[in-house]
């Protein structure tokens, strides 16, 4: 791959090989974005939900191991510099009234923890790609 050219065009993720591949076959399947499957886990999270409850979901999903794990990302005063409607919230207070509830595909724990908790993301900016809702009706 280094002499065509093509090593710094590897795409990540889990590509389907097999052994009857050729060389070129292989290159083709492993710097082509469309092959690639990247697993995801579906949750979905309900309307007046409480923190606990959001942490008690990504648990069950295998997404993270602790509901403390989700509590203490919600609770980082970071969100705070991300999103600017954010600035009016009572000093010390968590993102609870702030999780927007939909159904969101986690690639993985770091997904999760990344993207979500975010307070109402479409508020700022939109969902971003890797934590879109799933469009209505689509499952």
């Amino acid at each position: 791959m280094q002499f065509s050219g093509q090593d710094n065009d590897i795409v990540a993720g889990t590509h389907p090989l097999n052994t009857g591949m050729t060389t070129s076959q292989i290159i083709d399947t492993i710097t082509s974005q469309d092959n690639i499957s990247v697993p995801e886990t579906t949750v979905t999270f309900l309307e007046g939900w409480r923190i606990e409850q959001y942490a008690d979901t990504l648990v069950e999903a295998g997404l993270i191991e602790t509901p403390a794990e989700f509590i203490d990302a919600a609770n980082d005063p970071g969100w705070n510099d991300e999103f600017s409607f954010l600035h009016s919230r009572p000093s010390g207070a968590g993102l609870e009234g702030y999780l927007f509830p939909d159904t969101y595909r986690f690639r993985d724990r770091r997904d999760a923890l990344r993207h979500y908790p975010h307070p109402a993301r479409d508020l700022d900016e939109g969902p971003t790609p890797n934590c879109a809702p799933r469009p209505k009706g689509s499952g």
